[in-house]
């Protein structure tokens, strides 16, 4: 995925699993017109003017058969993904990009976990795979697509407003569903593996989410984030923290 983006007037650039396009503004020094740039890739480069992040990936490989896959995953998920194909009241659905209600969903789910919603648009080459039950919408997943990966961008449901105990597990069964049929459609379109993004068990915040990716069956693979910002842009962000924690310490009566 290739997104540009702008912040005021400076210009931003994601690459994602861009490999060749990324080679190409490295040789050609094209990066030195944004403002910022990040690239995520699976290569360790030596690149003296970008930063770089290190973390661990979930990548599930595509390349085996369905059976294979699905023989990878932990026997509670392929349990609970029996249980949504057994159940006619669960309806999936696919979109080439975000619709109005997942992007409504989404944005719920991520102001209730304290975190702010990416704008649409940057969010409008991703695909869209959801689940229905009963007519109502309760799991969702935004995955980008960078041939021949596809990378998992996020994952939301309808969990954490349903006070049903059973529609609570249903919503749970449903997200595992849904990372079936990512697989399933990325093996029919030729994809080499699902990366279902950062995977850190070390930190408690984010413990269950990495079991949960990990009981898909994904090998764990390093992924470098590079990161470049140009002078002007690093004072831009420097000022705007610095207004930041003023604004916080007149809050606090300071």
């Amino acid at each position: 995925m290739i997104l540009e983006t702008k912040k005021l007037f400076f210009k931003k650039l994601n690459i994602v699993l861009e490999d060749v396009y990324f080679d190409q503004i490295i040789r050609e020094k094209e990066y030195k017109k944004y403002g910022s740039v990040v690239a995520v890739t699976y290569r360790f480069l030596s690149l003296p003017e970008f930063s770089c992040v290190e973390k661990f990936t979930a990548i599930i490989d595509l390349t085996q058969s369905e059976e294979g896959i699905f023989r990878g995953m932990s026997s509670s998920t392929r349990n609970e993904i029996h249980r949504t194909e057994k159940d006619s009241d669960f309806v999936f659905k696919y979109s080439n990009s975000p619709t109005k209600d997942s992007y409504e969903l989404y944005s719920s789910f991520e102001y209730t976990q304290g975190r702010i919603p990416r704008p649409i648009l940057e969010l409008k080459q991703s695909h869209f795979f959801g689940m229905w039950y009963q007519g109502v919408f309760i799991s969702g997943m935004y995955v980008m697509v960078s041939f021949e990966y596809m990378r998992s961008r996020s994952i939301f449901s309808k969990r954490l407003s349903l006070e049903s105990k059973d529609m609570r597990r249903r919503a749970s069964n449903a997200s595992r569903r849904l990372m079936w049929e990512m697989c399933i459609w990325g093996k029919k379109n030729g994809y080499k593996g699902l990366d279902l993004g950062s995977v850190n068990k070390n930190n408690p915040k984010t413990r269950s989410i990495a079991d949960f990716k990990l009981s898909f069956g994904g090998n764990l693979v390093k992924e470098y984030a590079y990161i470049y910002k140009s002078k002007s842009f690093q004072f831009f962000e420097r000022f705007v923290h610095l207004k930041h924690f003023f604004v916080r310490l007149l809050r606090r009566g300071f």
